[in-house]
């Protein structure tokens, strides 16, 4: 009875006000949505509007039994259209026949009985995603501004993200240049769905899911622009074929979520190459690409579910609370996506106590960065992961039960995943490829239990430094004059400056003293090199990056004042001041040398038959 007196006036405002005829013909929803409105995305304003038209089935609504009781069934017929972009080119008509609906059981897959069940057709998500690519809403180009704002402030778009790629960049453009990214599809983007379970686990005993929300993207272009000379310079383009692997997480307040699985570069071709012809793009695309689906998906793909406040007041404020069931693939097509839901009379049935993260970085094993062996040491190359421990503070018991979610610089969340036995958590992330400092977020739950999700993450900051600090030599008045530069370092504490005299002898430390963010300086004195024609220099970083080492010839140098005005000293070559031709040799020789170019030219010219109007 209390059930049929809550669900009396919901059906029947369902009826009256959703399913009722005008002037005889059904009811339906017919407009057009601004897309940048809808997803709370400023630059989709360039996009076309949608139109949507949303209208019941005809016929009664229909009463079955679904086991568990009678259950009041509405289905609608939906459409999307827009009108083509000037983006967008030739377009064969959208086909696509949905399987038959499925039929909603009543019961989800633990066997709980739930009150509403929701499903919705791939083929209606396709038509979609078809007329958004028609208005051109795929059509992005986001730059440094739109990156910082999407992100929180939490990651920059400029010229350092190509640093690794091709370090020819750094000769034309600044690494703080501002950059513009722009996607250039060629067809629409394609929904499939899978089970979104963890099907395999692959050599290195990493999980392999079967993505519940499979978007490809075919012949995508991705072009780079760069700020170079006060004007925004096409640096390269490339088309590929774009896979992008995802699951729904469902957070306690019924919002569900886009957590990103996987990324995936099939192939490529370059159709714009002409200023980094030796770059590997492999190393950069999989990061370019996920700030910008990442931007995009992160914002607009939210939805809050809670229908707590809409049917309490429908129901004249009865207290009434709501949780998602579950979300999976059905129908026999496996072409629809279901999700159920049940009300409860009280939060406290509706919600669990939520679980508590714990997470550092691992202290001898971060895995941020690769050493790859070259004929003159190593190389550092970042390697897009971290590893994390994670449940310190909780018995082995508990941690047991967790499983993990982790996201950087604000991007999007990851899949839901469980720690080693060991406590150690690996999450891999595109921008995990980017130098400089991240922000590691990590939250956790009770596996498979939405209603317990922290909340509150705990942050990690983390530091990826693959590049060698800069080392510059000088000889000054007092001595030789040191810099060691480097840009990802927060302070000069873990810069280390290393000389020797000879190679065959040890190195010997030198002490530096911070001059500014990321920067070191020393000065070697004379005093100190008395004898010494020439010395080696190198530098290492707080990451253990060594730099080249300098070798620097050294003349017999003076303190005098006439030596620190020396333009030679300046090149780290001095003359001493003993040793220089007197002032009158220097006079002698110039004269010598005009007259040489004279005689010389004076003859050039007899043999050609002409006379120099100049000649003495």
């Amino acid at each position: 009875p209390a059930i049929n007196d809550i669900l009396s006036p919901l059906v029947s405002d369902l009826v009256d006000d959703a399913v009722a005829t005008v002037d005889g013909a059904p009811a339906k929803i017919e407009t057009q949505l601004n897309l940048a409105d809808v997803a709370g995305l400023d630059f989709l304003d360039r996009a076309g509007l949608l139109g949507l038209l949303a209208a019941p089935e005809p016929g009664p609504l229909a009463v079955n039994d679904r086991g568990a009781g009678l259950g009041l069934e509405l289905s609608f017929d939906s459409g999307f259209e827009a009108p083509q972009a000037d983006c967008v080119g030739t377009l064969e008509p959208f086909v696509a026949t949905p399987g038959p609906v499925p039929s909603l059981s009543g019961v989800d897959g633990s066997g709980a009985p739930y009150h509403v069940g929701l499903t919705l057709s791939a083929a209606s998500l396709n038509q979609a995603l078809y007329a958004a690519h028609r208005a051109g809403a795929l059509c992005l180009k986001l730059n440094t501004d739109d990156v910082r704002s999407l992100s929180g402030g939490a990651f920059t778009l400029n010229a350092s993200l190509l640093s690794l790629l091709a370090s020819d960049l750094s000769q034309l453009a600044d690494p703080a240049a501002p950059a513009i990214v722009e996607l250039k599809p060629r067809n629409p983007a394609s929904l499939t769905l899978g089970s979104g379970a963890q099907v395999d686990v692959d050599g290195d005993g990493n999980p392999i899911f079967d993505w519940l929300l499979q978007l490809r993207l075919e012949e995508v272009g991705v072009a780079f622009h760069v700020l170079i000379e006060d004007r925004f310079v096409r640096v390269f383009e490339v088309s590929s074929d774009v896979f992008v692997g995802a699951n729904i997480s469902v957070l306690p307040d019924n919002t569900l979520q886009i957590a990103l699985g996987e990324v995936r570069i099939d192939g490529f071709t370059e159709t714009f190459n002409e200023l980094l012809p030796n770059a590997d793009f492999s190393e950069v695309l999989p990061t370019i690409l996920d700030v910008a689906l990442g931007a995009l998906l992160n914002q607009a793909l939210v939805f809050d579910v809670d229908l707590t406040t809409t049917i309490s007041d429908v129901l004249g404020g009865v207290p009434i609370f709501l949780r998602v069931n579950e979300i999976f693939r059905d129908g026999a097509q496996d072409d629809y996506l279901t999700m159920s839901l049940t009300f409860a009379a009280s939060a406290a049935q509706a919600q669990r106590r939520s679980a508590i993260t714990t997470a550092r970085l691992h202290p001898t094993e971060p895995g941020l960065i690769d050493r790859r062996p070259t004929n003159d040491g190593w190389v550092s190359v970042p390697t897009g992961i971290v590893r994390l421990l994670v449940g310190e503070r909780r018995s082995s018991e508990a941690s047991r039960g967790l499983e993990y979610q982790v996201r950087v610089d604000g991007g999007l969340w990851s899949v839901w995943r469980s720690a080693g036995a060991d406590g150690t958590l690996v999450a891999p992330d595109a921008r995990l490829k980017m130098p400089g400092w991240h922000d590691v977020e990590v939250r956790s739950r009770l596996a498979d239990d939405y209603r317990t999700v922290d909340l509150t993450p705990e942050t990690v900051r983390v530091l990826v430094d693959p590049l060698a600090p800069r080392l510059t030599a000088r000889q000054g008045r007092e001595g030789v004059e040191v810099t060691v530069r480097d840009e990802e370092s927060a302070d000069a504490d873990g810069l280390r400056l290393d000389m020797r005299a000879t190679s065959d002898q040890p190195w010997r430390n030198i002490a530096l003293n911070a001059d500014e963010l990321g920067t070191g300086r020393a000065t070697l004195p004379y005093a100190d090199l008395e004898g010494v024609t020439r010395i080696e220099l190198r530098a290492r970083d707080g990451s253990g990056n060594p730099s080249p080492v300098v070798s620097l010839a050294l003349t017999q140098a003076s303190s005098g004042p006439e030596a620190e005005d020396d333009p030679a000293g300046a090149a780290g070559c001095r003359v001493s001041p003993s040793h220089r031709p007197p002032f009158t040799t220097w006079w002698i020789l110039v004269a010598l040398g005009i007259a040489v170019a004279r005689r010389r030219r004076a003859a050039a010219l007899r043999q050609t038959g002409l006379r120099s109007t100049s000649e003495p």
